[in-house]
């Protein structure tokens, strides 16, 4: 009876043990099947995003998701094709709850900043993307960093707030590696927030990288023109052309007028003062001559007579004594190029007085 009983209980232990084997062979397998399933709705919703179908990629990827609960990567590609699809809310919902999980995600920083930025909300994007800027990234960390902080200067330069993305560009600067045209790429935003000091540097280290970097010789040449330095302008422009740098060529034409016309350059003697302010009373003499429709009524006297009275000063035998005779001219001459914008086409020779009279009022062009 006994024996009887042990193999009964025996029997019994072993069909447990076979039952658990079984149920954990059969939740194995349903884990795998569903792992299967997770991994083929994901490539059903990659190729749909791939296609240009984003409705068809929300439900693609929601369907993994609830094969895969909880699975963080397939909630953010659903939150993408949310957003691809124009459901910035649902997708803001999705990005938020990532964002309580994973507060240093770069991928959902920047996702986040963009959301805020164009829902208007500016101080949340700021904050989003500075996340954005030092937070953790997958692939390529430092060039996505970069990136981030290069959208960060898009806003405050798109809001006028150009000393914060100076200082975005200048934190971006000093982490920059040898690469020119990255060099490039910071001087030229340098020169959007005038700070065209900053972007010569930007740019000569661009330069000192690969001396044939066309945009940065071109970049060059517009940062020391701006700077008032004319010649190390036109070397730089000249390099640039050379190099096939697009609209090199115009920029130095305009140097090259301002280096001839500008009566303000320090250090020139009189008689070249005399002589750059004729130039200029010619060419406005040319403006007023191809104007073809009327002209507004000047206060006084018409132009033509105000410049033939300018000429007749400069020829007068007492000419040099006439101390007033530059700044009278350049005058008339700023009021001929403002006054018939409205009838003549914008010519070399007005772009580089325009330049001549913010550089006269202390501006920089």
């Amino acid at each position: 009876m006994l024996h009887r009983e042990r193999l009964v209980g025996a029997g019994l232990v072993a069909a447990l043990v076979l039952l658990l084997l079984l149920t954990g062979t059969l939740a194995r397998a349903y884990r795998e099947k569903e792992h299967e399933l997770a991994a083929e709705w994901s490539e059903r919703g990659e190729a749909a995003l791939v296609d240009g179908r984003p409705a068809e990629a929300v439900e693609a990827f929601r369907t993994a998701l609830a094969y895969a609960r909880g699975n963080e990567a397939l909630a953010l590609r659903l939150a993408q094709a949310l957003l691809a699809a124009g459901r910035a809310d649902d997708a803001r919902s999705y990005f938020l709850t990532l964002w309580e999980r994973r507060p240093g995600d770069g991928v959902v920083n920047l996702e986040l900043a963009r959301l805020a930025l164009a829902a208007g909300r500016l101080e949340d994007a700021v904050a989003y993307y500075q996340g954005a800027a030092h937070g953790v990234w997958d692939e390529d960390p430092q060039e996505r960093r970069r990136e981030a902080r290069h959208e960060l200067v898009a806003l405050w330069l798109g809001r006028g707030r150009k000393d914060q993305a100076a200082a975005e560009l200048i934190a971006i600067a000093a982490e920059l590696p040898p690469r020119p045209r990255l060099y490039a790429r910071v001087g030229r935003l340098f020169l959007a927030a005038d700070e065209p000091a900053r972007a010569l540097e930007a740019f000569t280290r661009a330069i000192d990288l690969d001396r044939r970097e066309a945009d940065a010789l071109a970049g060059a040449g517009e940062a020391a023109f701006r700077l008032g330095d004319d010649r190390r302008a036109r070397t730089y422009l000249q390099r640039a052309r050379a190099a096939g740098a697009e609209g090199a060529g115009e920029l130095l034409e305009t140097v090259t007028l301002v280096a001839q016309i500008d009566p303000y350059v320090p250090r020139l003697s009189s008689l070249e003062r005399r002589r750059r302010a004729r130039r200029a009373l010619a060419a406005a003499g040319e403006r007023i001559a191809a104007c073809p429709a009327p002209l507004p009524a000047p206060p006084a006297a018409s132009w033509e007579e105000r410049l033939a009275s300018l000429q007749a000063r400069s020829a007068r035998a007492g000419a040099r004594t006439d101390l007033d005779f530059v700044e009278d001219a350049m005058t008339f001459v700023f009021e001929v190029v403002a006054g018939t914008r409205h009838c003549a086409r914008s010519t070399p020779s007005d772009r580089a007085l325009a330049v001549v009279e913010m550089r006269r009022g202390g501006a920089t062009p």
